[in-house]
């Protein structure tokens, strides 16, 4: 799927919460969460960006330590951009390395975003709860594909 199918079809998955606060819209997400998988895409190598943009947070050329080390060496979404494709209800886990290297994220389109953290102490009874509202889930993905 490319990027425009990809946008023609979130739109109409989402046409649900036009006219909602950020407060409202939050709850409607969490409300509706039983639903099925919705479209993501992740790891996708690029940037919005053009090379020779000067903006400041261009995400092709925000210089880092890591560069001072692995000189022209690049490790596609460490040192170099990926994009990330969501609609209602996508969720993104924070890895590992988001946390030990560090992160930037620069949202191009749609709704605020909401980040929520999970401390070490409740990890299991998050992942219980989560396994536990995936299992709720009524259809698989591919017929949610196939209803968009």
């Amino acid at each position: 799927m490319d990027a425009a199918e990809y946008i023609r079809k979130a739109k109409k998955a989402t046409r649900l919460s036009k006219g909602l606060s950020d407060e409202e819209f939050e709850m409607f997400f969490w409300d509706n969460l039983h639903l099925p998988s919705p479209l993501y895409g992740c790891d996708v190598k690029g940037s919005l960006f053009d090379a020779n943009d000067g903006y400041p947070w261009n995400l092709r050329k925000l210089g880092t330590c890591l560069q001072d080390g692995l000189g022209k060496t690049t490790l596609d979404g460490i040192n170099t951009p990926y994009l990330y494709f969501g609609n209602f209800r996508s969720m993104f886990a924070w890895h590992v390395e988001d946390l030990n290297l560090g992160s930037i994220n620069f949202q191009h389109y749609g709704k605020p975003k909401y980040w929520y953290g999970v401390s070490k102490k409740v990890r299991p009874l998050f992942g219980l709860i989560s396994s536990t509202i995936e299992n709720l889930r009524p259809m698989s993905n591919q017929n949610f594909k196939k209803e968009i």
